[in-house]
């Protein structure tokens, strides 16, 4: 079996190094880098340890350290950029059975975050129904 060109993601180190990558080409990205710049140094110890955990499989909790998106009409294109360079990380600098995984598993958190912010912009625009005493909603006369 011929030796892969490229680095599984077997190690700590490897993740080290695709976070840095791909974080550089989110700040560098024109569509992205307002949004994915430079991670402040107090957060860069819990946005490692998150990119840590998501690229292992692992369980983790919440998200990385990063300012809020923008409105819906922007999210498809913003998601298909950061799914785009994900793919270019990858498939530029590690091969391997390991990083295939945690490139679909990072391209699935992508997904399913960005339809958690749309339906949640699409709950928060809804207008409100006014409500009466007792906490129910008028119906329209």
């Amino acid at each position: 079996m011929p030796t892969p060109l490229f680095p599984d993601l077997s190690s700590t180190a490897q993740r080290r190094r695709f976070t840095r990558l791909f974080g550089a080409r989110l700040a560098a990205d024109a569509l992205l880098g307002s949004w994915f710049g430079p991670v402040a140094p107090a957060a860069a110890g819990a946005e490692a340890a998150w990119w840590e955990l998501a690229l292992t499989g692992n369980s983790y909790c919440g998200r990385p350290s990063r300012p809020s998106l923008p409105d819906a009409p922007l999210m498809p294109a913003l998601l298909a950029r950061w799914c785009q360079l994900l793919d270019d990380t990858m498939t530029e600098n590690f091969a391997g059975p390991r990083a295939q995984a945690a490139r679909a598993g990072l391209r699935n958190l992508a997904t399913m975050r960005t339809h958690w912010l749309l339906t949640h912009q699409r709950q928060s625009a809804a207008p409100q129904a006014p409500a009466t005493r007792s906490g129910s909603t008028r119906m329209a006369a």
